[in-house]
């Protein structure tokens, strides 16, 4: 085998060391998709938690709620004076601890899923 790769880069050094490159760069990638394969099918990274920088929008999207469902539950203003806003501005805006918007957002969230679970949420 190293025979074979001397007698490869002797004859073609610049072509040699491309297709060394190409293995060693095709070979980062397989790994990283293999590393990004196993932590996908682990459910516990999707697990998570509402945080005081995630817009309404965001919320419903990624948490599967109707957006109205979480402006209403956050009192959002709409239309958001200053574009899109994330709970901490909508905190300052109201003038509420974010504390209070995140527990609101959460009820919320866990509200919906529950009556999906009982049947009695419409789907959207």
């Amino acid at each position: 085998m190293i025979a074979h790769i001397k007698r490869l880069w002797a004859a073609a050094p610049l072509a040699t060391a491309a297709v060394f490159a190409a293995s060693v760069l095709a070979l980062f990638f397989v790994i990283r998709l293999s590393v990004a394969m196993l932590l996908w099918g682990n459910s516990d990274h999707h697990e998570k938690e509402i945080e005081a920088w995630m817009t309404p929008g965001f919320i419903s999207h990624a948490f599967k709620v109707p957006r109205e469902i979480i402006l209403d539950a956050v009192d959002a203003p709409v239309p958001p004076p200053a574009g899109r806003m994330n709970l901490d501005e909508i905190a300052d805006y109201r003038g509420v601890p974010v504390t209070t918007l995140l527990d609101a957002a959460r009820s919320a969230v866990d509200g919906f899923h529950a009556a999906r679970t009982d049947g009695t949420a419409n789907d959207r």
